[in-house]
């Protein structure tokens, strides 16, 4: 478990930065309570009466827990960051993308706010109220952002999981066969990841809020290039290549067959199902939509 005992900077930074989610939440709370938690956490003269008359070492403890269950959260909830910075407790999971899950994230971003905000830093160090000041900043910038609603533009041509995912693989580990069958039972759920974003991004359409057609059409290309690919030849066949020591020849035999399987009857279709939605819908639907270069996309 990560903690935050003396709050090191490189640790509150990465707590911070873990909090810069690529996907806002679905919806939004009223802007008064924002405001409210914000001024609570940076004038300790709003904390609680309990919370004031909590001495420093207690205070100290309360916030490097609520710091470390932010932390918890943010691994738990984005499983290929967890893989990606070595946490290998959620390798069989995907992020789930769906609307509920993202006011979910929003309403528990909420409250850690208001508790964050209940916390006097008072005789703290600068190091500690800094890194409560920037991760309550961080979570704050979520919430507004969600009235931007961007989860309804999830596609772009260097963010979205059809990108993200074939650019997880290589800073993966893989030295036991338990990686493998972890990384085997998540690309299972690629289907559903798809579906979700996918859906997200029908709201939008719905919306009238679409990527511009040049935009889509480069990234039609990049799922298109795994979606017509054989399955050794996709970026999620590059573990096959070469296997550790640790691992038997007879577990090689049934991962290769399982991973393979799993690219052939999940990852491909999933791909060409998603190519089928721009063609069809999604770029038909940008084709109002101006042809400028947006920094966004």
């Amino acid at each position: 478990m990560r903690s935050f005992p003396a709050l090191p900077a490189a640790i509150a930074l990465a707590a911070a930065a873990a909090l810069a989610s690529p996907f806002a939440s679905a919806q939004t709370f009223p802007k008064s309570v924002q405001k409210q938690a914000a001024q609570q956490s940076h004038n300790p003269g709003l904390a609680q009466p309990a919370a004031a008359q909590q001495s420093l070492a207690d205070r100290r403890a309360a916030l490097s827990a609520i710091l470390d269950q932010v932390w918890q959260d943010r691994l738990a909830h984005h499983p290929e960051f967890a893989s990606a910075i070595g946490d290998t407790r959620y390798n069989d999971q995907l992020t789930d993308y769906s609307v509920s899950a993202y006011n979910e994230e929003l309403s528990r971003g909420r409250q850690y706010i208001i508790r964050l905000g209940g916390i006097d830093t008072a005789g703290m160090s600068a190091q500690e109220s800094a890194a409560k000041d920037e991760i309550v900043q961080q979570l704050v910038d979520q919430q507004q952002q969600a009235e931007s609603k961007p989860w309804e533009e999830p596609f772009s041509v260097f963010n979205g999981p059809q990108v993200r995912l074939p650019e997880l693989v290589p800073l993966l580990s893989f030295t036991t066969a338990k990686d493998y069958d972890d990384y085997a039972a998540r690309l299972t759920r690629l289907p559903i990841a798809f579906q979700q974003v996918t859906d997200n991004a029908m709201s939008g359409i719905e919306d009238g809020r679409v990527p511009p057609k040049a935009v889509l059409d480069k990234v039609l290309a990049e799922v298109n290039a795994i979606a017509s690919a054989r399955p050794e030849d996709t970026p999620f066949a590059v573990p096959l290549k070469k296997f550790p020591s640790s691992v038997s020849a007879a577990d090689q035999t049934r991962i290769r067959t399982e991973v393979l399987d799993a690219i052939r009857t999940k990852v491909i279709p999933a791909y060409a199902q998603l190519a089928r939605f721009f063609t069809r819908t999604y770029i038909p639907a940008s084709a109002n939509q101006p042809n400028v270069w947006n920094p966004r996309y």
